[in-house]
């Protein structure tokens, strides 16, 4: 019996079965690192990655560290909280 590496998925480090059919959410998707709505190429290679569709889809446009907070189950931050000060006058 040959034993098959699995890659882990690159959001929630779990393994990706490859034999698992699509749709099912724990199906192969590659995900933009950086999404494509956000600059980010969908052909260059170093912007990709394997991952769970589940995971994908909660990712969606987010960043990579907010999806990873997400399935860990870190609180995640606001994306609309930007840190500023006020002026004194």
């Amino acid at each position: 019996m040959e034993h098959k590496q699995q890659t882990p998925c690159a959001i929630c480090d779990r393994p990706i079965d490859d034999a698992i059919a699509w749709p099912n959410p724990m199906s192969t998707e590659v995900d933009e690192i950086i999404p494509v709505s956000r600059g980010g190429s969908a052909t260059d290679l170093r912007n990709l990655e394997k991952v769970h569709r589940c995971c994908n889809q909660l990712k969606s446009d987010k960043s990579l560290a907010w999806a990873r907070r997400k399935v860990t189950g870190a609180p995640a931050l606001k994306s609309t909280i930007v840190p500023f000060k006020t002026s004194g006058w």
